[in-house]
Order: structure tokens, then sequence, then C-alpha cells
């Protein structure tokens, strides 16, 4: 008796970790969808360069999810285009030029977050009490 042995072919490219920062993310979206473009043509231009996202509720901000980059990988992004009432685009999440001016805030450690369990005892913490 034979018996046939088929194997799972994923049909989308592997999604993996965006190898450059969100800053030359932003940076090269904003070369492909400048100040002052269309929102339409900026989602065009977008799709047809392989980025794929979605609007907000209000159709001001695109969210840049993913990239393909070939038919066997794709990035996950993190860029928001923003659009003003024109319907134009007006700025980028993070926006480069920010980030290029005030560049020596990127080495600075973040605040840490408040502990609000005891992590051994899972007891409450109060985050107010100082």
């Amino acid at each position: 008796m034979a018996t046939a042995v088929g194997g799972c072919q994923t049909l989308s490219p592997a999604l993996v970790s965006c190898p450059i920062s969100s800053v030359e993310q932003a940076t090269r979206i904003q070369d492909l969808a400048p100040i002052g473009m269309t929102r339409e043509e900026a989602v065009a231009k977008l799709q047809q360069s392989g980025i794929s996202g979605s609007y907000g509720t209000a159709r001001t901000i695109y969210y840049c999810d993913t990239w393909d980059q070939s038919d066997k990988e794709r990035w996950h992004i993190n860029v928001e285009l923003l659009f003003n009432e024109q319907g134009e685009v007006h700025g980028y999440r993070p926006d480069p030029k920010s980030v290029a001016v005030n560049g020596s805030d990127l080495n600075k450690p973040e605040k840490p977050v408040k502990q609000v369990a005891n992590v051994s005892s899972g007891t409450p913490v109060d985050p107010f009490a100082e």
C-alpha cells in the first residue's frame, strides 16, 4: 500500500525583525513618500515598494507594518506616516529630522518602569509610595 506524504508550503515570506533602526526605516519611507505627497500617492508608492500597513480610524495616520525584501523574507517595521487635513504627508513617526537634531538623547537610558508587584511573592506594590 502506497502512502502519499505531503508537506506544508508557506505562501508568504518569513516575517523577521527589521535589521535597521526605526529612524533609518522612517528615513527610507520619507524618501519614498516625501512631505506634501497626497495620501493616495504615498500609500500606492509604499505598496509598490513592498510596504504594507493600515490606516487609523480617521485616515490621518498610516501604520507601516511590514516591508517585503524578497520572496523569502519580509521585515517587521514600525513607522507611521502622518497626514494633514488636506490629505498630504506632513510628518513621520519616528521623525528622522527630530532624532537627527536631538540625537544625543538616543544614548540616554530610559526611565525605568515602576515595579507594581513584588516579583517573588506576587504581592502588589503601591506605585505611588516613595
